[in-house]
């Protein structure tokens, strides 16, 4: 894995202070939304095995708007990105996975993104992080569905997550489709991906 630098040079002023991935794949700075260290991933070749159950959820994006796991069923495949406000390979990706959900919208797909640190271990949201979110979304021109963790998100779907960006594609019932993607992937890596899977 090739070692990067992750600053948060942004000319919009993010609230945290200047982070770097150490060796690689780590940030500077740990973030322990489930008390337990969350480490920062680029490209990677690593995945993880599919879980047999079906993913249920019911939450809310940023607006209040109500979400569930119903919106599986409105598309053959569905990926679920899950990433960190403090997780630059995640924001450099996200102008990609825009570009993919708008590619591929016809073809029964879409993109949704869950930011992970947004909310504490309590569940509450995080009003530094949701500061962060406000803008990140118009600089990556991600304005797909964005799901707010809930508690039974974190101690279900979420819990064993040990590094962001990691995806997974369900299908219209919710049920998991291969593996976990862990780390971030150009957009044609992502085309061939998804291609395959749309083709079963």
């Amino acid at each position: 894995m090739k070692k990067i630098k992750c600053l948060f040079a942004l000319t919009l002023a993010f609230t945290g202070s200047f982070m770097s991935c150490k060796n690689g794949s780590e940030m500077s700075k740990d973030i322990n939304t489930k008390e337990e260290e969350i480490i920062c991933e680029t490209t990677s070749n690593k995945t993880e095995t599919s879980t047999s159950g079906k993913i249920t959820f019911s939450s809310t994006d940023l607006n209040g708007v109500i979400l569930t796991d119903e919106i599986f069923s409105k598309n053959k495949i569905t990926m679920l990105n899950i990433w960190a406000t403090f997780c630059w390979p995640c924001i450099e990706e996200m102008p990609d996975l825009a570009k993919l959900n708008d590619e591929y919208k016809e073809k029964s797909f879409e993109v949704v993104g869950i930011p992970f640190d947004i909310v504490d271990n309590k569940g509450n949201l995080i009003n530094e992080k949701k500061e962060n979110f406000d803008l990140i979304i118009p600089y990556t021109g991600a304005n797909y569905k964005h799901i707010i963790p809930t508690l039974d998100m974190m101690n279900g779907m979420l819990k064993d997550i040990q590094a962001v960006p990691t995806t997974i594609f369900v299908d219209s019932t919710g049920k998991q489709i291969g593996e976990a993607y862990v780390g971030s992937r150009s957009l044609e890596e992502w085309h061939k991906i998804v291609d395959e899977l749309l083709k079963n």
